[in-house]
């Protein structure tokens, strides 16, 4: 799977976001988990794709557990990749 590279392949973004739901729970996990910022940041970018295809709505949980996530980046530049992308998120799950 592409999300054990450092960084990720964000080539594989798109399949994984196609896997739908059954992937949340794993991506999540990975997310949650990952100490390296700029891979934190290509999880929630999958996150980004699943949401503008409809995959979070209703799912202000997983939406949570990503602005936790977020809340304890370090990087400035990662902080702010990820809040844009949450941003996005938020504004597609509505």
């Amino acid at each position: 799977c592409g999300l054990n590279r450092r960084p990720p392949d964000t080539y594989l973004a798109g399949y994984i976001a196609d896997r739908g739901e059954p992937a949340i729970p794993i991506l999540l996990t990975k997310l949650e988990q990952e100490p390296d910022e700029l891979s934190q940041v290509s999880i929630i970018r999958i996150f980004e794709l699943m949401a503008a295809k409809g995959l979070l709505r209703s799912r202000s949980d997983v939406l949570s557990r990503i602005r936790t996530v977020i809340s304890h980046m370090r990087v400035s530049v990662f902080k702010d990749m990820a809040s844009k992308s949450l941003e996005k998120m938020t504004q597609s799950s509505t």
